[in-house]
């Protein structure tokens, strides 16, 4: 069964690609637009989709994270 991440914030950076500085300025970023428009933006930023098309896997991701807050995005 193919595993997914769990969502850690606004950043899921399930590669550690992202420098530390760079993420958390983008959680800031994100954190101040949701404040502002009520909608919450999430980035999932992954290995491998595990040759799953990218709708089906981005399908699969949005029914493993918390339905707590609208996500719009995902990368």
């Amino acid at each position: 069964m193919r595993q997914f991440p769990a969502q850690r914030g606004y950043v899921t950076d399930d590669t550690a690609m992202m420098l530390s500085d760079d993420k958390t300025a983008l959680e800031g970023r994100l954190a101040k637009f949701h404040q502002e428009t009520g909608v919450e933006v999430a980035v999932a930023i992954v290995k491998s989709l595990g040759g799953m098309p990218v709708e089906s896997y981005l399908t699969a991701l949005w029914d493993r994270w918390p339905r707590n807050r609208m996500r719009i995005g995902f990368l």
